[in-house]
């Protein structure tokens, strides 16, 4: 009868803990991913800085990307985006580093996106710039872990090389 008791008082007690246990989902934010492109001449030049007597600022310069071409949006105002964050295919934008960082304000840069990171894709497209075309591929796998951690890994390569993780693409034109 003791055994009995006992038995059941720690079924209870063990069935009372494991009910009281709520599980709340964590919400992640999910950056989405943005292509950064310098571009420079074979002097090392900024070629997207304003500054600069041979800046490529208003040239034909485009991406063809899913069926269609996007020219690019010169000097950028980002102070028209939105706290919410959902990622928006902006095609391709033309700014300035402090734009968006606390970095070098004579830093200027190309940003091709946004591109939803939360799901398993390959695409690629094509930049033309002053009449010189690359080709960018990138790769996403997203996935999880048993507690819900996102896990995510993105390869990029530009005309077939594999692009080094981190840091902006650099093209350089030729004359």
């Amino acid at each position: 009868m003791k055994k009995i008791r006992l038995f059941t008082m720690m079924a209870v007690t063990l069935l009372c803990a494991l009910t009281s246990c709520e599980f709340e989902p964590k919400i992640w934010d999910i950056y989405p991913l943005n292509i950064e492109i310098k571009v420079r001449d074979k002097n090392g030049n900024d070629l997207l800085n304003p500054a600069s007597e041979s800046n490529i600022i208003g040239s034909d310069s485009f991406i063809l990307y899913d069926g269609g071409r996007h020219d690019v949006k010169w000097n950028w105002d980002p102070s028209n985006d939105t706290r919410a964050y959902y990622a928006h295919f902006y095609g391709i934008r033309h700014m300035n580093e402090c734009d968006v960082y606390i970095g070098n304000a004579d830093e200027w840069f190309l940003t091709i996106g946004e591109f939803f990171r939360d799901d398993n894709y390959e695409k690629s497209l094509t930049i033309s710039l002053k009449g010189q075309e690359h080709v960018i591929r990138f790769k996403n796998k997203y996935s999880t872990t048993w507690d819900g951690t996102p896990k995510i890994k993105t390869e990029i390569y530009v005309d077939n090389q594999r692009h080094k993780d981190g840091g902006p693409i650099i093209l350089t034109l030729l004359d």
